[in-house]
């Protein structure tokens, strides 16, 4: 044989010896028992107050008398008028600026429905007779801020009463 060879066996065998040795050298011991003649967990207590606590469960769910009759409501205050973007009052106009969809347009503009190319366009037909008068709702729907500056800045020069709702 070769020298390698027997150098495997030898190899193999101390393995073998090695794992042997250290399985039965630590030896599975039993546990001592402290208190080994008493029960491990009292019980005694526990189901005495349990049963305790089913009887008054038992008592509210059966004997407790259901509700006969329907509940009282009390009217509650009734609501106001209060101005707002959907209540606009008689000589408020909307201007919506931008629009609802966030990727839409932020350039659009639109007076009560009608929509306009620019702002000059706005502008020209605020100032006409027909709009003589009025207040304005600027309504800004992600608008851009050049667009929503150039009107702001153009009615404020203009001293017409108006008021900013964003979106939300």
């Amino acid at each position: 044989m070769k020298n390698g060879s027997n150098k495997k066996i030898l190899i193999y065998i101390c393995l073998f010896a090695f794992l042997f040795i250290t399985g039965y050298a630590f030896w599975e011991r039993v546990p001592k028992l402290i208190n080994a003649d008493k029960p491990f967990i009292d019980l005694s207590g526990s189901i005495g107050e349990s049963v305790g606590n089913a009887q008054t469960a038992y008592e509210k769910a059966v004997l407790t008398p259901a509700p006969t009759g329907e509940p009282q409501l009390t009217p509650g205050p009734e609501p106001t008028d209060i101005p707002g973007p959907d209540n606009p009052e008689e000589n408020e106009l909307r201007i919506m600026i931008g629009d609802v969809d966030p990727s839409g347009p932020g350039e659009s503009i639109s007076i009560e429905g009608i929509k306009l190319n620019s702002p000059e366009e706005l502008k020209s037909r605020i100032m006409s007779e027909e709009y003589a008068g009025k207040s304005y709702i600027l309504m800004d729907y992600y608008a851009e801020s050049s667009t929503l500056k150039d009107i702001k800045g153009f009615l404020d020069g203009s001293g017409i009463a108006y008021r900013v709702v964003t979106s939300e």
